[in-house]
């Protein structure tokens, strides 16, 4: 079980793994695949061997999966339209951990019509449900649980290092 921080700490896990001759299965935080460029980088593809995480449904395709026709892809596009010539700066995948807070805040906020804690949390345990987000949707909260992200918006991703041509990763058992 690996839990990293960057793809960078992912990657010199996974090196001293295969210099080491140690072949074991890992299963990762959703970094572990998130930032497979950057791990790739230091480790190399074959590191990838045996190696699943936890990553966004969203942002995994299952072979019948239509090219592009996720949230997350749509949100691509959007932002490839919004700024085409820096579009390959961004990492799409922080931009949507990001959006998908910012419009829940927002929601929230607007909802509750005040900006104290516990209104907003009354608010988000009432609502949620019916807010959408590209990562996870719908979101859930609960009185003993404001995680926001669902069960059912997380599965288990492989071969991040090999994206499909919208950006999306393989998940696992499909």
């Amino acid at each position: 079980i690996v839990l990293t921080g960057t793809g960078s700490d992912t990657g010199y896990i996974l090196k001293n793994r295969e210099e080491m001759g140690w072949n074991i299965k890992v299963v990762g935080n959703n970094t572990v695949v998130a930032q497979a460029i950057n791990t790739v980088k230091i480790a190399g593809a074959a590191a990838y061997k045996d190696v699943v995480a936890v990553n966004y449904k969203s942002v995994t395709y299952c072979q019948n999966d239509p090219v592009g026709g996720s949230e997350f892809g749509k949100l691509k596009d959007r932002l490839r339209a919004f700024d085409s010539a820096n579009y390959a700066r961004y990492a799409p995948l922080v931009v949507a951990y990001i959006y998908d807070s910012v419009y829940a805040l927002k929601a929230g906020l607007e909802g509750a019509k005040k900006i104290d804690g516990p209104a907003f949390a009354a608010w988000m345990e009432a609502n949620a449900g019916s807010l959408g987000g590209v990562l996870s949707s719908p979101l859930l909260a609960s009185k003993t649980s404001h995680f926001l992200i669902s069960s059912a918006a997380l599965v288990m991703a492989e071969n991040p290092h090999q994206l499909r041509s919208d950006g999306q990763m393989k998940r696992v058992g499909c």
